[in-house]
C-alpha cells in the first residue's frame, strides 16, 4: 500500500495544482450491490485521506437496496457495526462537472485491520486479489465493457405514466438518427466522461424502445475498467437529469422488451504484451486452447457466481428467450444469445465476450 499512498499522494499535488477552485471531495465506496455509498468532505481532507482514510462502516457490505444491514455476525458483519478504514484508489481523483460547487469526486477501497489489505468483503478488492492470481500465472487481463440503459422523461411528480425520451417510444435500433436526436445529453455524457478520464470507445442505439449502449475502451488492468464502468453509470444518470432525463441500468425496465446487459470484453496478455488467446493454430472457427479453458472456466463457475451477475428478482426477468439475454451456460462462435461469446477466436483482437450480467451487477 505504500506505493499507492506514494502514488496517490503526487496525484493529489497535481489535481491541486490544476483545480485550485475545488472546495469539496466525494469519497465514494461501491458496496455489494454497486450502489455507490460514502461522505462528502471539505478539500482540506485531501491533504491526509493517504494516511488516515475515511472512516465507513463495514456494514455497508450488509446493505441491500430496500432492506438495510445484516449485522449478524453468521453473515460475516460483526455486532455494534464498527468502522472500516477506507483508502483513496489512485488514479480515480476527479473534477465533477456537473455539480455548480467546485467539487471533486474520488473511489475509495476499504482496508483490512492490519489497515494495508483489503478488506474480505471489498468488491474492488475481491478482483484485485483475483487479477493479482492470474498475474503470478503470467496473464495480464485486458477488458472492456459496455452497458446497456434505457433514458426516459423525468417521472410526472403528480405520478403520471413514464414516458420515453423524445423519439425513443419505438425500436430504433442501429439508427444514426436516433442518436442525434439524443444529441445534447449524449455530447454531455461524452464531455463528462472526458474530463473524468472514462474512455468512451463508441455509441449505439439499442433493440428496446429508449434503449441506448456505450462501449469503454480497453484497458490492461481489470480493476480499472471495473472503476470505469462504476463511474459511468453514476456519470451517466447525473448527465441525463441535468437534461431533464431519467437514466436507468435496471436489467429490466420494460416488460415485454429486451433488458440491458453488461458486456465484458476480456483477454490475456503476457508480459510482453502477446494476446494469449492468439494462438498457433487456432483458425479463424476455432479458438486455441487458452482461450478454450478460459471459457470452460467461466460455464463452470457461472452458477456460483450467478447473483453476482444478476442480483435481484428484476435482474432475473432479462433472461427470456429471444432477447439476445443468455438463458443457459453456453458458448459460440460471434453468437449473441450465448451466455459466452467469440466475437474474435483469433488474431490479434483473440478475445470472448461475457455477456451473463445486467447493468445492474454487482
Amino acid at each position: 500500500m505504500t506505493a499507492e499512498r506514494d502514488a496517490f499522494r503526487e496525484e493529489r499535488c497535481r489535481f491541486l495544482e490544476a483545480n485550485p477552485d475545488i472546495e469539496q471531495i466525494e469519497c465514494l465506496l461501491p458496496d455489494s450491490n454497486g450502489i455507490l455509498r460514502g461522505k462528502w468532505l471539505p478539500r482540506t481532507a485531501l491533504d491526509t485521506l493517504e494516511q488516515t482514510g475515511v472512516h465507513l462502516p463495514e456494514s455497508v457490505f450488509g446493505e441491500t437496496p430496500s432492506f438495510g444491514a445484516r449485522l449478524d455476525p453468521e453473515y460475516g458483519l460483526s455486532p455494534g457495526d464498527p468502522d472500516g478504514v477506507c483508502k483513496p484508489v489512485p488514479g480515480t481523483l476527479r473534477r465533477i462537472p456537473w455539480r455548480q460547487r467546485p467539487a471533486a469526486q474520488l473511489l475509495l477501497t476499504m482496508c483490512a485491520d492490519d489497515r494495508e489489505t483489503p478488506h474480505p468483503f471489498d468488491t474492488r478488492g475481491i478482483l484485485a486479489r483475483a487479477q493479482a492470481r492470474l498475474v503470478r500465472m503470467g496473464f495480464c487481463p485486458v477488458a472492456a465493457v459496455e452497458l446497456e440503459f434505457a433514458v426516459f422523461r423525468q417521472a410526472d411528480p403528480s405520478g403520471g405514466p413514464r414516458r420515453f425520451a423524445p423519439g425513443f417510444d419505438r425500436n430504433r435500433l442501429y439508427e444514426a438518427d436516433a442518436l442525434e436526436d439524443l444529441a445534447p445529453f449524449l455530447d454531455a455524457v461524452d464531455r463528462a466522461a472526458e474530463q473524468q478520464d472514462i474512455p468512451v470507445a463508441g455509441m449505439v442505439s439499442e433493440l428496446a424502445p429508449g434503449q441506448l449502449e456505450l462501449n469503454l475502451a480497453h484497458v490492461r488492468d481489470a480493476c480499472r475498467a471495473a472503476d470505469h464502468a462504476v463511474l459511468f453509470r453514476r456519470l451517466v444518470k447525473r448527465v441525463a437529469r441535468s437534461h431533464g432525463l431519467d437514466a436507468t441500468f435496471m436489467a429490466k425496465p420494460n416488460g415485454g422488451k429486451p433488458g440491458n446487459g453488461c458486456h465484458v470484453h476480456l483477454s490475456l496478455v503476457s508480459d510482453g504484451g502477446e494476446n494469449r488467446f492468439d494462438e498457433p493454430g487456432a483458425a479463424t472457427d476455432s479458438a486455441g486452447p487458452t482461450l478454450r479453458h478460459a471459457v470452460a472456466g467461466l460455464l463452470a463457475t457461472a452458477l456460483d457466481v450467478q447473483l453476482v451477475f444478476a442480483p435481484n428478482a428484476n435482474s432475473l426477468r432479462r433472461f427470456t428467450p429471444g432477447s439476445f439475454a443468455p438463458t443457459r451456460a453456453t458458448w459460440g462462435y460471434d453468437h449473441r444469445n450465448a451466455a459466452i461469446r467469440l466475437p474474435s477466436a483469433c488474431g490479434a483482437n483473440a478475445r470472448l465476450e461475457h455477456r451473463i450480467a445486467g447493468s445492474d451487477a454487482q
